[in-house]
């Protein structure tokens, strides 16, 4: 049996995961194209995340005792996180009827345990049937696919492509009182995670040949991420690039002139592209104009005058809620205006729901990523690092529009970097086998 389990379990990981961390889109497509109700259909992808977890969790534990037995600090913790977190949510929900967002009871547990806690709790108990590079892999093609389809369905919303798309917030709506099906925030997110990742692939190694195609996936990630006007990934974007680029010096000592020229191609690519854009717009139109230019610039005038927007007062509630019951934390949503929502940052949600305890652990936790990041660093082993970039930007995503009980993406990445070394990738760092791996290894 434990055979069988050897082969087919890390098979369904190698899709599992990009699923829970990239699946928004594919769940999408057919209602947007068929034009019919989108819930049932996300309702099914789901309930079938949760009893697939469930699953691996039961088998990992009738059939593997030592992933239980034998946790390393780090899992452990989270695990222990995820119980107390557990514990909060069911008596403020089931106990004292506090509602998040109007919402009802099924849809809260559902994200909660279903998508985040027990598909993470299936990941540390089947850690050591992980492959880690078809995972990277795999998380790579499901990034490239999600943002065709998101392009596809944005120009199949608006009637084709126009370049004044670019001076509006693009969504993808569903047919259900215009329910939002894709946000514009993870429009951006996903065009910033093609614009990352390819930058990553092209920094290491892959062949001139192949360059090309590569080119233009950065192109279609700055698509999406202009379109999106939203200033979270764009800023994402470039303190990602920077740190790319400090890890091309560091591990490939790539010479001054080397990189400069790499610039320069960025730089001709980006304006290129960017002239196209400006041939086809309206007259009179400025780069100013741009949406996503015009709101970093509001952004940039609003924070000198000292103005705040939503998620501050937000990030307010929750700390002075925290404030007035430290040790355990008062509730899991806040309190702002009224309005029972969740403070789109994932630290001071711990802060706010399980007090001083919450937040402890999940700063212990930060602190074993940090060490997982610069172990790999110093092994200067590639794949590592390309996970953790994913990492890193879904734990920036996390500090801006993240939220314990609904992050399903992140709850996945997070919880696969923490135990990167407790899988078969430790054994196999040094004897990469993947063709795409073993280019970005070379």
């Amino acid at each position: 049996m434990n055979s069988k389990l050897d082969y087919y379990i890390p098979k369904i990981y190698n899709i599992l995961i990009p699923m829970l961390m990239f699946g928004v889109p594919i769940q999408a497509i057919i209602p947007v194209f068929l034009n019919i109700p989108s819930n049932p259909i996300n309702f099914g992808f789901r309930l079938s995340y949760a009893v697939l977890s469930l699953g691996l969790i039961v088998l990992a534990i009738v059939y593997t005792s030592s992933s239980y037995k034998n946790l390393s600090l780090a899992p452990t913790i989270l695990i222990f996180l995820f119980f107390l977190y557990s514990i909060r949510l069911t008596y403020d929900v089931s106990i004292r009827h506090i509602k998040f967002d109007g919402g009802n009871d099924i849809m809260i547990y559902g994200y909660g345990f279903g998508n985040c806690f027990l598909p993470s709790i299936s990941i540390v108990l089947n850690r050591k049937r992980l492959n880690i590079e078809a995972i990277v892999k795999n998380i790579y093609i499901f990034i490239i696919l999600v943002n065709v389809l998101v392009l596809s369905m944005i120009l199949f919303q608006n009637n084709g492509f126009s370049a004044n798309l670019f001076l509006q917030r693009v969504s993808v709506r569903g047919v259900e009182s215009n329910l939002l099906l894709i946000h514009t925030i993870l429009i951006g997110f996903y065009g910033a995670a093609l614009v990352t990742s390819t930058y990553y692939v092209l920094s290491f190694g892959i062949d001139l040949k192949n360059k090309w195609l590569f080119y233009l996936l950065f192109l279609l990630g700055i698509s999406n991420l202009i379109l999106s006007a939203s200033r979270g990934p764009f800023f994402f974007t470039i303190l990602l690039l920077t740190i790319i680029t400090i890890l091309r010096i560091l591990l490939n000592k790539t010479s001054v002139l080397s990189f400069l020229l790499g610039l320069l191609i960025g730089i001709v690519i980006i304006t290129s592209f960017s002239t196209i854009i400006f041939s086809n717009l309206n007259d009179g139109v400025s780069f100013e104009d741009l949406t996503l230019v015009n709101r970093v610039l509001d952004f940039k005038a609003s924070r000198e005058n000292k103005e705040k927007e939503e998620r501050d007062y937000e990030w307010e509630s929750a700390i002075r809620q925290f404030k007035e019951n430290p040790i355990i934390g008062d509730q899991f949503v806040t309190k702002y205006d009224g309005f029972e929502y969740y403070p789109h940052n994932i630290y001071i949600e711990f802060l706010m729901s399980l007090g001083l305890i919450g937040g402890i652990l999940y700063t212990f936790l930060i602190f074993f990523q940090i060490s997982n990041f610069f172990k790999l660093l110093k092994l200067k082993n590639k794949i590592g690092l390309f996970l953790y970039i994913y990492f890193i930007l879904f734990f920036m995503h996390s500090s801006l529009s993240g939220c314990v009980f609904i992050s399903a993406d992140f709850w996945t990445i997070f919880t696969t970097s923490l135990v990167v070394f407790n899988t078969t990738f430790n054994k196999q760092n040094k004897n990469l086998s993947n063709p795409l791996i073993d280019r970005i290894q070379k």
